[in-house]
């Protein structure tokens, strides 16, 4: 993240961050299209063990 004067986040920044959120949803699909519905969810499964925090 970038900040401009006085550390306040510049607008371009700001447009920039939002842009990039945007494009994953369509990145993921297009990343992960070759993976059967099996496929998927083992990788939903290993990556839900891996990004959730231990309770």
């Amino acid at each position: 993240m970038r900040a401009g004067p006085g550390g306040a986040e510049s607008a371009s920044t700001s447009g920039e961050q939002h842009q990039a959120k945007a494009a994953i949803p369509a990145y993921l699909d297009k990343t992960f299209a070759a993976l059967t519905a099996a496929e998927r969810r083992q990788l939903t499964a290993l990556l839900g063990k891996l990004l959730v925090p231990a309770g």
